[in-house]
């Protein structure tokens, strides 16, 4: 586990992590809407999604570890929201009508909570029983 002494550095690596899933979720909208249908994109979306904040919710429990599994996972589903809200859809999108398909909204947001929420508990786990 990586130790920073420093609250400031410690929140920024957090917010980081979260940014990184964030950033990540776009590129998969991104090359899906540019490679197949709009419906197909939101699927793959929706699949990726949870997957990748769920490996990054692993890295930064088992890394770093500065908060604990449930705020983390609420932390990096906060950004998400957050960003989604206030930069994709007023900017990207020009509108928010994003926010009322399950599929290439909600499903992806809640899936991020539960599976970063189980990565981090995993990843401390794995810590653990690595450190025995």
């Amino acid at each position: 586990m990586i130790r920073l002494r420093s609250t400031t550095a410690r929140d920024a690596v957090l917010c980081a992590h979260a940014l990184l899933g964030w950033a990540l979720c776009g590129v998969t909208i991104a090359l899906g809407r540019a490679f197949t249908t709009l419906p197909r994109a939101l699927l793959y979306h929706a699949v990726a999604a949870p997957v990748l904040l769920a490996a990054i919710a692993f890295s930064y429990a088992f890394w770093f570890g500065y908060v604990g599994p449930l705020p983390a996972a609420a932390f990096f589903t906060g950004v998400v929201l957050a960003m989604d809200l206030l930069i994709v859809a007023p900017f990207i999108e020009r509108s928010f009508a994003m926010v009322q398909s399950a599929v290439g909204f909600w499903i992806p947001v809640g899936s991020i909570f539960v599976a970063s929420w189980i990565a981090g508990v995993a990843s401390r786990r794995t810590r653990r029983r690595l450190s025995q």
